[in-house]
């Protein structure tokens, strides 16, 4: 996958995460139940933190340092959505913007054969554009049982 195509991918699956966040009334972020336990906020918290280990994960490969190791991810993602928890819903959609903006900027910073990488383009759909895609849905749905 391009550059562009790569980009293009994830702005579009970007927006729709936006759209969708959008429609989620302000006092209802942090109830639970949009995914398994989990509340809208503590979605949002969990895509930032994939986008913030994508980049370190890149970078360590690049650098020739060690890969972080997570062990068993559902453990590792339960872990950091408590340790998000004590958050506002405001500092989350900051740090979302914040480092989506970095993630991006990052991305757009690589050297052309860097998009020829099969892996770029694999972590760039896992970590973000079907990570948002998915996420997204469990929120359709959740708002679609609450008649939202």
């Amino acid at each position: 996958m391009d550059r562009q195509d790569l980009l293009g991918k994830l702005a579009m699956h970007w927006e729709a995460l936006l759209e969708t966040v959008g429609r989620v009334p302000e006092g209802a972020m942090e109830a639970a139940g949009v995914a398994g336990e989990w509340s809208v906020k503590d979605l949002l918290g969990h895509i930032t933190t994939w986008e913030e280990e994508a980049i370190k994960t890149r970078e360590a490969g690049r650098s020739g340092l060690d890969l972080p190791s997570y062990g068993d991810t559902d453990d590792w993602n339960e872990r950091d959505v408590i340790k998000r928890r004590s958050r506002s819903v405001h500092t989350t959609l900051v740090e979302l913007g914040a480092v989506h903006q970095r993630f991006v900027s990052w991305l757009e910073g690589l050297p052309d054969e860097a998009f020829r990488d099969d892996e770029l383009a694999t972590m760039v759909d896992d970590e973000s554009a079907e990570h948002y895609r998915d996420h997204g849905d469990d929120i359709e749905r959740w708002l679609a049982a609450r008649g939202g």
